[in-house]
């Protein structure tokens, strides 16, 4: 699938995508050993796929992407992917691990 998520000007993890886009996110990590445990998507959970990778398919409005991860390695790098068409990918996001809050989230706007 092709890149699908546009940053947004108007904030820090806020994406613009058209309505009915689905979208593939993984994560990856310095150490290779973070897991994605646990995705929503307005407030619904997501199958997460071999422990890194979910996707999803947008409605209309203002919808929340929230990512749990967990690593055994204090201060790990974890990347934030958009799976796109040909093999390719595009970062979204990069950010030190803490233990203390393992969740991020993304808005995303159709």
């Amino acid at each position: 699938m092709a890149c699908k998520l546009r940053p947004s000007p108007t904030g820090i993890r806020v994406f613009l995508v058209v309505v009915g886009a689905t979208v593939g996110v993984h994560i990856e990590s310095e150490s290779a050993l973070a897991k994605l445990t646990a995705a929503t998507f307005n407030n619904n959970p997501l199958a997460v796929t071999n422990d890194v990778a979910v996707s999803f398919t947008v409605p209309a409005g203002f919808n929340l992407l929230f990512l749990s991860v967990q690593s055994p390695v204090a201060r790990d790098t974890i990347r934030v992917f958009e799976d796109c068409e040909a093999g390719q990918q595009e970062k979204l996001d990069e950010y030190a691990y803490n233990s203390s809050e393992p969740g991020r989230g993304y808005r995303i706007a159709a």
